[in-house]
């Protein structure tokens, strides 16, 4: 499972920029606002970028089991959003 979560999250890391940043083409601020995201915080690229590598080490932790309730509650969190 932790395997698949570090492949989904490979794979958005091409269009980070474009989704998932206020620059982008869908801007974090047409969003609704009755949704939770940590991406909401993030707006600049490096932000998203810091996130995303925080989801890619807890899955990593997660496939591995170092910590593992705490790395799937973190890959958990950073993939919803």
């Amino acid at each position: 499972m932790g395997s698949l979560c570090i492949a989904d999250l490979l794979r958005r890391v091409n269009t980070l920029e474009l989704y998932y940043v206020r620059g982008g083409w869908v801007p974090s601020d047409l969003e609704a606002r009755h949704t939770f995201t940590l991406l909401d915080w993030c707006t600049n690229p490096e932000q998203a970028y810091g996130l995303s590598l925080v989801a890619l080490i807890a899955a990593f932790c997660f496939t591995i089991g170092v910590q593992t309730k705490l790395a799937h509650g973190i890959t958990w969190l950073c993939l919803i959003s």
